[in-house]
């Protein structure tokens, strides 16, 4: 399954057809280390972006977590998604709409994101994509870590973690002051 969502087939017919036959979710080792789901596959998406929602409806439905399956509270779909440089806003966005967490780890793993010239996603689009689904400076928030500027400041403070809180500054402020505007016209 893994490899079917990396490469779903046109309108996802490869997963469709894998699960169809009772394929199961399971961990996909991709290094000595490391082990992914296929939701947390689903970052290398070559499918369409139209077909990334039901490739997520699929996995959810075959079994896979939304936020993780609770080996590591700083592993789930969304924050690999945070720290991949292969990441489509189509596959965020449909984490997102599904129920992924954006006040869980992908903040913290966006914050350790380096920008680099030839990534379609820079950190600042997804730090707003966040954002609109809910996410929250304030609210942030991972079992045994600090908050997330903290967090930044013991860990990552360097140009990337700078760069970061810069940007959620200028967001908590662009958000703070559109929340306030909706109230008082309320």
């Amino acid at each position: 399954l893994a490899a079917a969502a990396r490469h779903p087939g046109q309108g996802n017919e490869v997963l469709k057809l894998l699960l169809k036959h009772g394929a199961k979710i399971s961990r996909h080792r991709t290094s000595q280390s490391e082990q992914f789901s296929p939701l947390e596959e689903l970052i290398f998406y070559d499918g369409k972006p139209d077909d990334a929602d039901e490739a997520v409806a699929l996995l959810l439905k075959a079994g896979d977590k939304i936020n993780g399956d609770g080996r590591d509270s700083y592993v789930t779909p969304l924050s690999v998604a945070m720290d991949s440089s292969s990441t489509k806003l189509a596959i965020v966005e449909a984490l997102l709409r599904r129920g992924a967490n954006p006040n869980g780890s992908a903040l913290y793993r966006l914050a350790t994101r380096r920008d680099y010239e030839n990534i379609e996603l820079k950190r600042k689009q997804l730090l707003g994509v966040l954002y609109q689904y809910g996410a929250r400076a304030e609210k942030a928030k991972i079992a045994g870590y600090p908050p997330i500027r903290e967090f930044v400041l013991m860990n990552h403070n360097d140009d990337v973690g700078q760069a970061f809180l810069r940007e959620l500054d200028a967001i908590t402020v662009e958000y703070r002051l559109r929340e306030n505007s909706a109230s008082i016209r309320r």
